[in-house]
């Protein structure tokens, strides 16, 4: 969908008569600390990396046309991020590859997690108080869907290395409870709305800061929210003919629907400082982003040449290397931590038109 959707917006942006101005904006972000990005939807069937304690996949799509001061465009976006402990992420693989548990292991069970998807309009307001510093504030409204949103907490202990006891925790709202299988939910609608900043300073000919605030203020509220409080616990077990555990928990607590939740969003920002060497070609670069309280930070250089700016930039937290290529009106960013496809942890993607 997300592809029809781009192609829909890039035609209507390019193609439109009463443009004064088309741009196009795209940003996908996905990083997967433990596992690789191919082994998620193949229940961790991949190499393991312990103690990755984050997963994350932003994606952002806006079309639309600016005139004076003002920006007007069509949005499509994504949010997951899912934090969790270490052990939460080695007794979940172990289980999903049949392997032995380490015997007599407490595993500590800490998960939050928080999802959605909008589709909306956003606007934005286009601001120079000064001759070196140039702002842009918009606001989005959008139609929600795809909720997930709690926090399941407790402990797993490994009686050997195939059986299993546990007791859990669970408080979090969902469009489907992907954790107790809770049967004929209806999915809730919201209806989000969110602020964005962009600063650019430039305070002399060699030095440009660049600043982007996602989320900087924001709620989505839902209606007829499903909803578990519940315990569990593994009194109910079984063992399969493999001789691993299967377990039916007891569930003791709250399943319902709220009248109302609100969602509160979470910010994220991208910042990418520039020095131009003088009388050079040449720009040296650094960048940070914030995404799923996790700081990520790249140093890297340009080259100018005839058709526009050349970059390269490594991040070493997430051992990434990121080409990127600023034109006149084209911009475009590609970043990957590995070639070999079954080896990607981190992958993102970005293309400014305008």
């Amino acid at each position: 969908m997300t592809t029809l959707f781009l192609l829909l917006i890039l035609s209507t942006a390019i193609a439109s008569p009463l443009a004064a101005a088309p741009y196009v904006e795209m940003d996908t972000f996905i990083s997967s600390e433990p596992i690789a990005l191919e082994a998620i939807s193949d229940d961790w069937k991949g190499r393991y990396s312990p103690n990755g304690e984050k997963q994350t996949a932003s994606v952002w799509l806006e079309s639309g046309y600016k005139k004076n001061n003002w920006s007007i465009g069509a949005l499509y976006r994504e949010e997951q991020q899912f934090t969790f402990s270490s052990d939460t992420a080695d007794l979940f693989y172990t289980i999903s590859n049949d392997q032995d548990l380490d015997q007599n292991r407490a595993y500590k069970i800490d998960l939050d997690a928080y999802r959605f998807r909008g589709f909306g309009a956003r606007i934005a307001k286009h601001f120079k108080p000064t001759s070196t510093l140039e702002l842009s504030l918009g606001t989005s409204l959008f139609s929600a869907s795809n909720l997930l949103d709690g926090q399941v907490s407790g402990v797993a202990t490994a009686e050997d290395g195939d059986n299993y006891n546990f007791q859990l925790d669970g408080d979090y709202v969902y469009d489907e409870d992907v954790l107790f299988n809770r049967p004929n939910t209806n999915a809730p609608s919201g209806i989000g709305v969110a602020v964005d900043l962009s600063v650019k300073w430039k305070p002399n000919q060699n030095t440009k800061v660049d600043l982007r605030v996602k989320d900087l203020a924001g709620a989505i509220r839902w209606r007829d929210v499903p909803y578990t409080e519940a315990q569990a616990n593994s009194e109910t077990n079984t063992t399969t003919e493999d001789g691993f555990s299967s377990i039916n928990p007891i569930l003791s607590g709250i399943e319902g629907y709220k009248p109302d939740y609100t969602q509160k969003l979470k910010p994220s920002a991208d910042l990418h400082a520039q020095y131009q060497f003088k009388n050079t070609a040449y720009t040296a670069g650094a960048k940070a982003k914030y995404i799923n309280e996790s700081r990520l930070f790249a140093v890297g250089a340009a080259k100018q040449t005839n058709k526009g700016k050349l970059a390269l930039y490594y991040w070493p937290d997430i051992s990434t290397l990121e080409a990127a290529f600023q034109g006149k009106k084209l911009g475009l960013s590609f970043a990957i931590d590995s070639l070999d496809s079954s080896e990607v942890k981190t992958l993102w993607l970005s293309l400014q038109y305008q």
